[in-house]
């Protein structure tokens, strides 16, 4: 997106879990990243609260050193299919820091990015378990890994910001649904039942939402998303299934015979065989 083309206001919040209450060094954070967020010189650091000039916003970051108890968690890590010990993990968060700023002057993929960066100097200076982005709860080494992909790759880490939601139909296909595309102005993804395997459906709608976030809102009602000819779907503006979601992009899959079925045998598909079934 264009810079003049910034969005509302909006904050940005990470929460970082930890196994022992511990603050932030917000002075390493100005040393390391200083010049490039930039940050200011009247870096505030009292008691359990660091205040931090960044970028022309005042980012936030809060220690609250007693747990997040499991009913704030608990559909965070139903939904971490990526992260088969995240309940086992979460119960023994002792302590969480909230890490929270507007990015006033930052269009909404930039203000991610800016954020990601300092929540991964936090990560990385202290005890962390796991951080919560929006529907997203992924492992320390599973931000980690994915703020080093964009490092090395260019890759965005949409699976950081957008929950990708995978469920059977029952006869063979599987249902794709995002949380979180709204954070950057864009409507949610959704599909009908997808006639391919799990993690095909999954790299799709990953590789079509970071195109989204990196684009903006560039396709149009009818307009066919994908890879050759054959492989190209059609996506529509349609009425989400869901309650309180609007209108969606709708990955419209067209099959005369239907879904091909699933083959069980898939390493990715074993994983949810039991949910898709």
């Amino acid at each position: 997106m264009a810079d003049d083309d910034k969005q509302e206001t909006r904050q940005v919040t990470a929460i970082i879990f930890l196994d022992r209450p511990a603050k932030p060094d917000a002075k390493r954070l100005k040393e390391r990243f200083g010049e490039i967020l930039p940050i200011g010189d009247n870096v505030s650091q009292e008691e359990n609260v660091a205040v931090i000039p960044c970028d022309g916003s005042m980012l936030i970051a809060g220690l609250v050193d007693t747990p997040l108890p499991e009913k704030h968690w608990r559909e965070w890590a139903d939904a971490a299919w990526w992260w088969p010990e995240a309940e086992e993990m979460m119960r023994q968060n002792q302590a969480h820091i909230i890490v929270s700023s507007t990015w006033d002057k930052s269009t909404r993929i930039d203000a991610h990015l800016k954020h990601m960066l300092i929540v991964r100097e936090f990560v990385e200076q202290l005890p962390a378990i796991g951080v919560a982005w929006g529907n997203v709860l992924v492992s320390a080494n599973q931000f980690a890994g994915e703020f080093h992909r964009f490092q090395t790759e260019n890759i965005l880490p949409v699976r950081v910001w957008v929950l990708i939601q995978l469920s059977g139909d029952g006869e063979g296909g599987t249902i794709v649904s995002t949380l979180g595309m709204n954070q950057f102005d864009l409507r949610e993804i959704e599909a009908n039942s997808a006639p391919m395997e799990p993690k095909d459906a999954l790299e799709f709608v990953n590789n079509l939402a970071g195109y989204l976030l990196t684009n903006g809102p560039v396709i149009n009602d009818g307009d066919t998303v994908g890879g050759s000819e054959e492989q190209r779907i059609r996506m529509r503006f349609a009425p989400s299934f869901r309650e309180g979601h609007g209108e969606v992009y709708l990955l419209d899959f067209e099959r005369k015979d239907g879904p091909d079925p699933l083959k069980p045998g898939d390493t990715f598909t074993k994983k949810f065989y039991g949910k898709l079934n």
